[in-house]
């Protein structure tokens, strides 16, 4: 299957792949975009709770989520979620787009390598005969995702990232206006690293969290007033070069 530059697949439900090569091939291929997507009986209505699943059974079996050009998009749109049961062909270059309580849900291991996951979860008014969006949690599920390039965005104040997955970044930028919330083993060793931007960006550790900044200082607190917390047993362990600049870490 091939989303050809401009096309479209979206919905909800289950694609099944019945081919079963043994050697890796690639069966679904994304050079346009692919959506998660379910929409009310009334237009004034939220969207329904939809997951869009991609299945594959046999040992060869992958999906080019970025397409041949990797510039392919991929939209989990509210409520929704994008069940990958089939490894990617390649590392992901195009875009990654998590709405209000959405989840990309890999079930093998992937890398970021210069494409962008974008979080836009803020609060959204209504205008008339519409409620407002409430600001809310966008997850990554799944296999360990490794960012090796590209850039990790949460762009609002209020919005929510969740990595319910194990994290690596060696390359890249991940940058911080709201909140992120590390449930998995993180490991941060890119000089760029995770980057609080707004003044009250919020970082909650659920896990061993580490990070080895060789190249300079380790501007963990952004702007001068983000807010770090640990929580339970996890482990939060920094190591700087030039040393580290931060004004509140909190643990409980």
């Amino acid at each position: 299957l091939d989303i050809n530059a401009g096309g479209t697949l979206s919905g909800h439900g289950t694609i099944t792949f019945a081919d079963t090569p043994i050697l890796a091939t690639t069966l679904l291929t994304n050079d346009g975009t692919l959506t998660a997507l379910s929409r009310a009986l009334l237009v004034i209505s939220p969207p329904p709770v939809g997951t869009l699943q991609i299945n594959d059974s046999s040992i060869g079996g992958r999906v080019d989520l970025d397409g041949v050009g990797e510039a392919g998009v991929v939209n989990v749109n509210r409520n929704q979620t994008l069940d990958l049961n089939v490894p990617l062909s390649d590392s992901f270059n195009g875009t990654l787009n998590l709405f209000h309580n959405s989840s990309f849900d890999s079930s093998a291991a992937w890398t970021l390598a210069g494409g962008t996951i974008v979080a836009d979860n803020g609060f959204v008014a209504g205008g008339i005969g519409f409620s407002d969006i409430p600001a809310d949690v966008a997850f990554i599920k799944g296999g360990a995702l490794t960012q090796t390039g590209g850039t990790i965005s949460v762009v609002d104040t209020d919005g929510t990232l969740q990595l319910d997955a194990n994290f690596t970044m060696t390359g890249g930028s991940f940058t911080n206006s709201g909140t992120v919330i590390f449930n998995g083993v993180t490991n941060i060793t890119t000089a760029a690293g995770y980057d609080p931007t707004a003044l009250d960006a919020k970082t909650i550790v659920n896990a061993n969290f580490t990070v080895n900044d060789a190249a300079g200082n380790f501007d963990w607190d952004g702007n001068g007033a983000s807010d770090t917390t640990v929580n339970g047993s996890a482990l939060l362990t920094i190591t700087s070069t030039r040393g580290m600049t931060c004004s509140a870490v909190r643990s409980r």
